[in-house]
């Protein structure tokens, strides 16, 4: 009978620079956390709210069609101009067609209506 001597697997060894600037984002991340939860809980006692009133407000604000039309308005304000974007033509589109590519579709939502609007869901 033959024994096999075990093979150890391979370990990944972590480089030291990209470890610590994990660190440091992960550091400064709980320490907006830490701020925010702070922010909220001083807000909520200054106003006698409980933390299920201060949740649906979130909620209410978050979600509303204003706000998210605001943030969009924000965030495409704040990106940079593509120095040159090629225009779909109706030519481009029928060789695109033809040759089978699947143009992706973008996972966006649809704002919905204050009559749509369903009550809070947090109680």
């Amino acid at each position: 009978m033959e024994r096999r001597k075990r093979r150890r697997k391979a370990t990944k060894r972590k480089r030291e620079g990209k470890s610590q600037e994990k660190e440091g984002s992960l550091s400064c991340d709980i320490k907006l956390d830490d701020t925010l939860d702070r922010t909220l809980e001083d807000g909520a006692k200054q106003h006698n709210l409980t933390v299920v009133n201060v949740r649906n407000i979130l909620h209410e604000v978050i979600t509303n069609e204003h706000v998210v039309a605001m943030m969009k308005a924000a965030i495409s304000e704040t990106e940079d101009i593509p120095l040159f974007e090629p225009k779909m033509t109706r030519s481009k589109l029928k060789e695109v067609v033809e040759k089978g590519v699947v143009i992706p579709t973008w996972n966006i939502s649809p704002i919905k209506k204050a009559n749509e609007v369903k009550p809070p869901q947090f109680r």
